[in-house]
């Protein structure tokens, strides 16, 4: 961080749930584990309170929806799937203290517009918590049905075109829900420059019109609430322009998925940093960029958290006096 001036990172947890079916495919062990995940992230963030900020972990896997059945066995007995993950989250963000909440997502998660998020989305809108979304397509999910039971993904195709398509389908599937019609306020950071949706809204907004209901939904202004990061797994000005024309100034965040550059450590805080030089932006972007966008989209948490006096308290007090200034990154953390 401070080789490359970096004053914050912020953490979003790895790995997910999904890669532990026995924590995953268990209600109460996925609580448990999330609950675990979280305090270790809060004992992190409270170690180096002026550098780092913790997104939490939460358990979504068990989300059947109002009115149906839990088909596990003696799920009559059990907390629902929605309370669970309700549970955690107030943990996280009551207990640990943590700044935000990762929604990972993909072909074996719960999908977005799904009624089991709607108590999550309230709340983080109410509690100014925003929401990270990371996609998590395994490398054992085939690329062809063709495939299924061969090796599941050839060619890294499940990390480098994978990804990104399961990010721009989550956005999707919370627009076309009116998500942001209920939460006008809520925030959600999508990972890797906001996946397809800069480069093929206009593709998606013409054949919605044509083949679904979209009365009452203002689909392209409500693309453009989400924010995105600069994280594009090498040097890529050209993507960061796009996602600056498309989500405009004030929604990008600077972005790194530092440590996953294994092969070269620090190769992608280079190339994110690179990325943003060379995209064509204006200082005063480029400072949006660094951190004030950040800060902005934090105000509301922080505020709440200096109000409520909360017990694990970071680095609020710090960074409300430099939050013009600080140079924020997001990060995955294990």
């Amino acid at each position: 961080m401070d080789t490359h001036k970096i004053d914050v990172h912020v953490l979003v947890p790895l790995p997910w749930l999904e890669v532990v079916p026995a924590c995953h495919t268990n209600k109460e062990r996925a609580l448990e584990a999330c609950k675990r995940a979280n305090n270790e992230m809060a004992a992190v963030v409270q170690s180096h309170s002026t550098r780092f900020l913790g997104v939490a972990l939460l358990p979504t896997g068990h989300l059947k929806g109002p009115g149906k059945e839990d088909e596990e066995e003696g799920a009559s007995h059990e907390k629902d799937g929605m309370d669970i993950l309700m549970e955690a989250y107030k943990h996280a963000v009551e207990t640990c203290s943590l700044d935000g909440v990762a929604l990972f997502v993909g072909p074996l998660s719960s999908p977005l517009d799904h009624p089991g998020f709607e108590a999550l989305w309230k709340r983080c809108e109410e509690d100014g918590v925003p929401v990270w979304l990371h996609p998590n397509r395994p490398q054992f999910y085939p690329d062809y049905e063709a495939y299924r039971g061969k090796g599941g993904s050839l060619h890294q195709i499940w990390n480098t075109l994978g990804w990104v398509y399961d990010t721009s389908v989550a956005m999707v599937h919370m627009v076309m829900a009116g998500v942001f019609q209920r939460y006008p306020n809520l925030k959600v950071v999508t990972h890797h420059h906001g996946g397809m949706i800069p480069f093929f809204t206009d593709r998606f907004i013409t054949q919605s019109q044509n083949f679904d209901d979209t009365e009452g939904l203002a689909l392209l202004d409500d693309m453009k609430k989400f924010y995105c990061d600069t994280a594009t797994f090498g040097l890529a000005p050209l993507n960061i322009r796009q996602a600056l024309e498309f989500f405009e100034s004030g929604r990008v965040l600077f972005g790194t998925d530092t440590p996953m550059d294994m092969a070269e450590p620090g190769s992608f805080t280079s190339t994110s940093k690179g990325g943003v030089l060379q995209c064509g932006a204006a200082q005063d972007v480029m400072d949006k960029i660094w951190g004030q966008n950040f800060w902005v989209m934090m105000e509301k948490r922080l505020e709440l958290k200096k109000a409520h006096n909360m017990e694990v308290k970071g680095n609020v007090d710090t960074i409300d006096h430099t939050r013009e200034k600080a140079r924020v990154s997001d990060s995955s953390t294990s």
